[in-house]
């Protein structure tokens, strides 16, 4: 799902079908343009279908030149602003999601001392951040 931002929040893209098809955490990533976050995404999920499984607070320089990301589990709270989508197909069930994180061009992970202000609000870390005011309402 690629889903562009259409207020105050940033665009992002998010896989469906990973906990069904592979047992493996959904992935989102938050912030990139549109079609390079789904190109990571098709990547992960091709890794993913090799075989490769991805954890919470592990590294890996498999999807961006030059760069590692991380992976933060993404708090139950955050679903209903993110991840519609998922919660129709998943519905009830609690489906595990990862957000992959990526450095800002120095290196730097979001939470590191340097980092400027646009760039943390551009890739909000869902692990360390309030429910947003537009969370979905999900009854709805």
């Amino acid at each position: 799902m690629r889903i562009s931002a259409d207020g105050p929040g940033p665009d992002f893209a998010y896989s469906i079908g990973l906990v069904r098809t592979y047992g493996h955490p959904e992935v989102i990533v938050v912030g990139l343009p549109l079609d390079v976050a789904q190109r990571i995404i098709s990547d992960l999920g091709k890794a993913v279908r090799d075989g490769a499984r991805f954890r919470a607070g592990e590294i890996s320089d498999a999807f961006l030149k030059d760069y590692d990301v991380t992976f933060r589990a993404v708090p139950g709270y955050q679903y209903g602003a993110y991840l519609g989508w998922g919660r129709r197909v998943y519905g009830d069930s609690d489906f595990p999601v990862l957000q992959l994180i990526y450095p800002d061009r120095a290196g730097r992970w979001p939470w590191q001392d340097g980092v400027s202000v646009q760039f943390r609000a551009l890739q909000p870390v869902l692990a360390d951040e309030p429910e947003p005011p537009w969370a979905c309402d999900p009854a709805v």
